[in-house]
């Protein structure tokens, strides 16, 4: 009972008088006991930096009671200026009677107004106010550049001074976007990030770049082979001398690609297609061997294909030992080499 005291009208005494009564209504003498409760301390300080568009609000309690999250309740002004109740995020104790309260607030472009209730006692109106932010948001950071916003953007906001970990640089700055850009930044590596403002105000934010990921295979130097067709029609049939016919035919298409890439050759190269002609039928991704470094490189090409291509009209050509007849292909396609899988339907 002693410990849920409260002081009653600005009275902190409480007067209590104990009796004992035994089976036969014998009593005893009457004991007096006096408890003074102490007046509740409730008072709200040092607010933490508050950007523009955020709804977490940190400040310091100082607080000479127990359970703060469930005994006092926070209260903050919505964008029209009305308390509304706040959920209370984190309390962290730092120290006898002072606490560090994180809330959230509702969602609002003004400054906010926040006090704590307990019973009947009311704390002080914390005012806080927002502030123009340097924001380096999670999506906005890479490995080797970032954007780092102005919260809030404004045409009448410039950036006059810009550091990055101390030493003076000249990047990006849209004054539209209120964005400045970092790049040729380094892998893995933390970056302060400090401007000066045309309205004077000094600001600044950290963030940390990405690790930088390895390209699996990226050397080429694993291969699968995708292609093996040990011979295929060259073209039309054609003729340097009466009355017979050669088809010239390519002798084999073997391709190979890097473990885990994809191209689009089950499109281009495609050995369901009807009419199995190089006109018709061709790798647009293959392997070699004249590579920069290592023994294997790739080459990409555009190249047509057609699922059911018409040969060429047979060609005589006493000078010419092949078909000078062309065909009419019904697609093209860019030669492709990607990362993950590709598949390709002829229905």
């Amino acid at each position: 009972m002693l410990k849920n005291l409260r002081v009653a009208d600005g009275v902190s005494t409480h007067t209590f008088t104990l009796l004992v009564k035994d089976k036969y209504n014998k009593v005893s003498e009457s004991v007096t006991l006096t408890v003074n409760a102490p007046a509740p301390i409730l008072v709200l300080s040092n607010p933490e930096k508050f950007g523009y568009g955020q709804t977490e609000a940190t400040f310091d309690l100082e607080y000479n009671g127990t359970d703060v999250q469930n005994k006092i309740k926070f209260q903050a002004t919505n964008s029209f200026g009305v308390y509304q109740d706040c959920t209370i995020k984190e309390v962290t104790t730092e120290g006898t009677n002072k606490y560090k309260v994180t809330i959230i607030v509702p969602e609002s472009s003004d400054d906010v107004n926040v006090k704590a209730v307990y019973n009947n006692t009311t704390s002080n109106v914390l005012t806080i106010e927002r502030e123009v932010m340097l924001v380096a948001s999670e999506g906005d950071v890479w490995a080797t550049k970032a954007d780092v916003s102005i919260s809030p953007a404004s045409a009448a906001v410039n950036v006059t001074g810009v550091t990055l970990n101390g030493t003076s640089c000249s990047e990006t700055f849209s004054t539209s976007t209120g964005v400045i850009s970092f790049t040729g930044l380094t892998a893995g590596t933390q970056y302060t990030v400090s401007a000066t403002l045309s309205t004077g105000q000094a600001v600044e934010t950290t963030f940390t770049t990405e690790n930088a990921t390895a390209v699996p295979n990226g050397d080429f130097e694993t291969l699968t082979q995708t292609i093996n067709i040990s011979s295929i029609q060259q073209g039309g049939s054609w003729s340097n001398r009466s009355n017979w016919f050669d088809q010239t035919t390519y002798t084999s298409y073997n391709v190979s690609e890097p473990t885990g890439w994809a191209s689009v050759n089950a499109k281009t190269c495609c050995t369901s297609a009807s009419n199995q002609n190089t006109w018709f039928v061709i790798p647009s991704t293959f392997n070699t061997s004249s590579a920069q470094s290592g023994s294997n490189a790739m080459t990409l090409r555009n190249v047509g294909w057609a699922l059911s291509g018409t040969t060429p009209d047979k060609s005589t050509n006493w000078s010419e030992a092949y078909c000078t007849n062309s065909a009419t292909v019904a697609n093209r396609a860019a030669g492709k080499l990607f990362l993950g899988s590709y598949s390709f339907s002829t229905s």
